[in-house]
């Protein structure tokens, strides 16, 4: 009963780790599929969609301020706010090709293992209406709960166990300024 958008902006390193010999500016060489592993830190900030008006009405809203979990409320003091820069662990897979001196044209795919389970706003449990509309207001409420069920407390609304992953996938034009030869395994 939700949807959410979040911008992600990653910064981090990459091991690769070339399954053939590859080497940059060989005739011979010149065509590798590669793993890789790495650590990055990334920044989101999830917003849902408030459709309680008419559809010219209708506005994305940060969710994280809104505690819609009861972050932040007293009756739910274990449940601080999450923060919006977190760790990632990338983890993927690419084919790459030196098509030209030190340029290299790739194309890979890659999971991220993160650390929080808010990417989308959703952990834990739903919370009282009253304590959100006290401490947050009536948007809190609407967000928490877009249906016309009321959910009691307690109530399962995520599944905090299993931490929330992204996935990026794109192509990669390099320039290579040290060529220097990859072992292959």
């Amino acid at each position: 009963n939700l949807n959410f958008r979040s911008d992600v902006l990653e910064i981090g390193g990459n091991l690769e780790w070339n399954l053939k010999g590859y080497k940059v500016g060989s005739r011979n060489n010149r065509f590798s599929p590669y793993l890789f592993a790495g650590l990055s830190i990334f920044k989101f900030d999830p917003e849902g969609l408030d459709n309680t008006g008419d559809s010219a009405t209708m506005e994305w809203v940060r969710l994280q301020p809104l505690g819609t979990e009861g972050q932040g409320t007293t009756k739910y003091n274990d449940r601080k706010k999450y923060s919006l820069t977190q760790v990632s662990i990338p983890l993927g897979a690419g084919i790459q090709y030196n098509f030209s001196g030190n340029w290299t044209f790739g194309v890979e795919a890659g999971m991220r293992k993160t650390f929080t389970d808010y990417l989308d706003d959703v952990s834990t449990t739903y919370v009282e209406p009253n304590i959100l509309a006290e401490a947050y207001g009536d948007l809190s409420v609407r967000m928490s709960n877009k249906t016309d069920i009321a959910y009691g407390p307690n109530k399962e609304r995520g599944n905090a166990t299993n931490k929330d992953w992204y996935m990026f996938a794109g192509l990669t034009l390099t320039y290579t300024i040290m060529p220097r030869k990859c072992y292959e395994f």
